[in-house]
């Protein structure tokens, strides 16, 4: 913590996995996919939304930082500890098209620390 006091937080962590309060850090994630098909591109964003299980929560995109000691679960055991209408942060891929029979693909990659504690991906 600062030595002053004006009540400014720190600037990062103490210690390599150590969350000063008021820093958003997730503890958990998980990886899901869906894939939607529709005439209308909101539409399609929906069904894919509803496939992939995500589709009663808020969500936030945000860049692609594995934070430190974070754990990779289930989507199963994700989708238990969130409430519907929760703000979620989640990092999207996504492609689209309107050529009939196009194959499309989208993806993500996750690099693992060697030391989740003392690393981030």
């Amino acid at each position: 913590m600062s030595s002053h006091n004006d009540g400014v937080p720190p600037i990062g962590p103490a210690e390599p996995g150590d969350v000063q309060p008021g820093y958003m850090v997730p503890r958990m994630m998980f990886f899901t996919k869906g894939v939607g098909r529709d005439k209308e591109r909101l539409s399609a964003f929906e069904h894919t939304l509803r496939d992939a299980g995500i589709e009663r929560f808020n969500l936030v995109h945000v860049s692609s930082i594995f934070p430190l000691a974070c754990k990779r679960i289930t989507r199963e055991e994700g989708l238990r500890v969130m409430a519907p209408g929760q703000l979620v942060f989640c990092v999207m891929a996504r492609n689209e098209t309107n050529e009939p029979n196009r194959l499309l693909a989208a993806s993500i990659g996750l690099a693992l620390p060697a030391e989740p504690l003392n690393m981030y991906g």
